[in-house]
């Protein structure tokens, strides 16, 4: 992409994204998890440039980060990174618990929050706090992303079933749909915004504060304010980006930034001309860009997680005018195998649920 040589590690060749004809792509046994670095040792031969230079390294996913960034000592001879010199305050920002004590420094709102730790404090949290809150594991990449919770008992239930995953971090709801959450994506040299782009999201699964599924371009000034605001004094390098919701009475409060790596959407950002890993591979290899332009015009859709979000939309906005501003996780004309592999999946899998629904209403 880009005229850049890519190298894609992965343990699931299952995955669409495997079939890429963009990328070289590597099985490996595990990246996500402890495992991941002596993987990327044992493959750093294999994926160095043709003279011999050390490749850039682009994570995936928050287990990724915190591992490159508790190991960088073993890996700093073989591969480069756009933030090695950022790697204390990445760690530390990841950790969800620490965000309350930052935005209170930075003068930022962030929705009142409880630390569960123990199963034995569910009760005595439970009776405390005023419904809806929401509730996410604080260590990445936990067995659910968050959920939102109307009652005592389903606090109780979800600790019940998550056990594995505590602590938990259960914090009051802000309100407002999905239409409320926007987002600034950075590219940082050293606390140097190099490039940015500012979005909202239209849709996630599940709805308000789960993984997007349909996003636009939108700059709201508030907005990117915050988020520079959020970041500013960090000295940060490397991709970063914050989360913010604007409530029902306009005030708008963070819910978390992504740090060490870009958000699946990332796809919106390219689309609306700026290309934070091609900036990032730049900025760490020494190479001259242009600087970027946000543009406006072009929708983001995630139609392997939600495959009917596009008609939805469409069907609101026009079909034609929609199709010819969208963009989509896994629909390019120059790479198709990907989409048709996940189209299949699809089909498979709804398959699978009709099959299941007619056994169950035969017994």
């Amino acid at each position: 992409m880009c005229g850049v040589e890519v190298h894609a590690l992965e343990s699931d060749v299952t995955l669409a994204g495997v079939h890429t004809r963009h990328a070289r792509v590597h099985r490996v046994t595990a990246i996500n998890d402890a495992r991941l670095v002596d993987t990327l040792l044992d493959i750093h031969t294999e994926v160095r440039g043709a003279g011999g230079e050390k490749p850039v390294l682009f994570l995936m996913n928050d287990n990724m980060v915190l591992e490159v960034a508790r190991n960088w000592g073993r890996l700093d001879s073989c591969y480069r990174l756009g933030w090695h010199d950022s790697r204390e305050i990445i760690a530390r920002l990841m950790i969800k618990s620490a965000l309350e004590v930052h935005c209170r420094e930075k003068g930022l709102r962030y929705p009142q929050s409880w630390l569960l730790e123990e199963p034995g404090d569910t009760d005595r949290l439970a009776e405390a706090v005023a419904y809806p809150v929401v509730v996410k594991p604080v260590r990445p990449l936990g067995s659910f992303k968050v959920r939102i919770v109307h009652a005592a008992d389903e606090l109780r239930d979800i600790v019940r079933e998550h056990s594995a995953d505590l602590p938990l971090l259960v914090q009051q709801w802000v309100s407002g749909d999905d239409s409320n959450l926007y987002f600034c994506a950075f590219y940082f040299d050293r606390g140097r915004e190099v490039a940015r782009f500012c979005g909202r999201k239209m849709l996630s699964h599940p709805p308000a504060h789960g993984q997007t599924t349909a996003a636009e371009p939108f700059f709201d000034e508030d907005v990117y304010h915050q988020s520079q605001q959020f970041f500013q004094g960090s000295e940060l390098s490397g991709p970063a980006s914050l989360e913010l919701k604007r409530d029902n009475q306009g005030k708008l409060w963070v819910i978390e930034p992504t740090l060490g790596r870009t958000d699946f959407w990332l796809g919106l950002c390219v689309a609306n001309g700026v290309n934070i890993p091609y900036i990032e591979y730049c900025e760490v290899t020494g190479q001259a860009f242009s600087q970027p332009q946000p543009g406006s015009g072009v929708c983001w859709f995630d139609t392997e997680r939600d495959p009917m979000v596009f008609l939805r939309f469409a069907k609101q906005r026009g079909f034609l005018k929609m199709w010819k501003n969208s963009t989509f996780s896994y629909l390019y004309a120059g790479d198709m195998t990907p989409f048709r592999v996940a189209f299949r999946k699809m089909l498979a899998g709804k398959m699978r649920n009709l099959l299941r629904r007619m056994a169950a209403g035969r017994g």
